[in-house]
This record gives C-alpha cells, structure tokens and sequence, in this order.
C-alpha cells in the first residue's frame, strides 16, 4: 500500500467487508507495505481492520508479506502430504465413489467457474499434493539422520546410503527456538546443517537494501 496518499471511510469499510468474506473461506487478509501510524493506517484502525478477531497480517514490505504467505503454503503442503501418507499406509482400501470424482468436491460453487486456467491451477495444485516426499518408504526403516541425507542429496548425486551412512556419526540432532540465528555474515564456518522440520530464512544487507529469502 506504499503508492496509496489517501483513503475515505467508505474505502476503508470495504476493507472489513472484504475481510469478512475471506474469513468466512478461511483465508487470511495479508497487508504489505503500511505503516500503521500513518493517516491510512489508521483510517483502517478506526474501522476495526486490525482487531485481534480480525485475523489480518500487517508486514512493512512485501517481501515480508510474500515470506509470511509461502510459509503458510509450505505448512498446508506438508500437513495435506502427511496426511495422504498416513491415509496410504492404512491396511483397507478406500474405493472411490461418484462423488469423490467430482472436481468440485471441497470447493465453494462459486469458485468453481469453468476455465482453462482455473482447470490447469487445480490439476497443478492436485499434483502437488498427490507427490510423495523425496524419502520414500524403502528409507523409513533407517535411523536418522540417514534417511534425511538421502533424501536432500538424492537429486544431487547417485550414491547409495552404504556411501552416506558412514557420515551419519558426525551429525546429531539440535533443535533451535524460533527466531535463533544461526549464523551471521564473517562468521567462521561451524557446522553443516541439514533442515529435519521447520523453515530457515536468510537476511541479506545489500547495497540495494534489504532482502530476505527462504532457503
């Protein structure tokens, strides 16, 4: 909202109604690039956008703002694969029926408008759902943190997990609080770090300004 010099009431009305709906779909209001002190912060504030039952995110810049939302994506994209696994290793066979065909199973009528694109992003977001995390089954039978190795390196080289398993003694287990750095820029390298759960994110001080990326 940083090229926004003004707003009215009505404007900022239509903000809560806007809001109102996307809660009612379980989506969540981002708002990038506003200073909350400013005359449209608090336009908005005056209107009850940011009340706590309001669900809304307010992030300085949009980098921030696009790091909150594919946070958000990564752990709804993990939760829908777990569950598919678990659901896959249950001894019964689920047999699909008529109504499990359907493509418009789980969705609000309204959003289900016919379109080539609207087609492609549901076949796009289906198959990514249906993919199988890179360890598959024939490694869940070994000990940590071998399965996770041959899993971050399986794209990067064709060694088996007899060559990976002699370095699982020089790795062990740490789990870092939220927010814990873990290194910063003319630190002496102390460790390799392979990610098991969560996110990490790296902060870049460049003469351009700031820039912050998930990695």
């Amino acid at each position: 909202m940083t090229n926004i010099n003004g707003i009215d009431y009505s404007a900022a009305e239509a903000f809560t109604r806007i809001n109102r709906l996307l809660l009612k779909r379980g989506v969540q209001l981002v708002v990038s690039g506003l200073d909350i002190q400013s005359e449209i912060g608090q336009a908005l504030t005056n209107v009850g956008l940011f009340e706590d039952e309001r669900e809304v995110q307010i992030f300085v810049t949009l980098n921030e703002a696009l790091e909150h939302c594919e946070n958000r994506l990564l752990t709804a994209l993990y939760k829908h694969q777990e569950h598919r696994s678990t659901r896959r290793k249950t001894s019964h066979l689920d047999v699909p029926t008529a109504k499990d065909r359907g493509s418009s199973q789980g969705y609000p009528p309204e959003l289900m408008i016919s379109s080539p694109r609207r087609s492609q992003l549901q076949r796009v977001a289906q198959t990514t759902v249906d993919e199988n995390p890179s360890g598959s089954s024939k490694w869940q039978t070994f000990k940590q943190p071998l399965p996770l190795m041959l899993q971050i390196f399986e794209d990067l080289s064709s060694k088996t997990e007899d060559f990976w398993y002699r370095a699982t003694p020089y790795f062990g287990r740490i789990t870092y609080p939220q927010g814990s750095v873990l290194f910063s820029f003319g630190d002496r390298p102390a460790g390799f770090y392979l990610l098991e759960e969560g996110l990490m994110r790296a902060e870049y001080e460049l003469p351009q300004g700031s820039f912050t990326e998930l990695v």
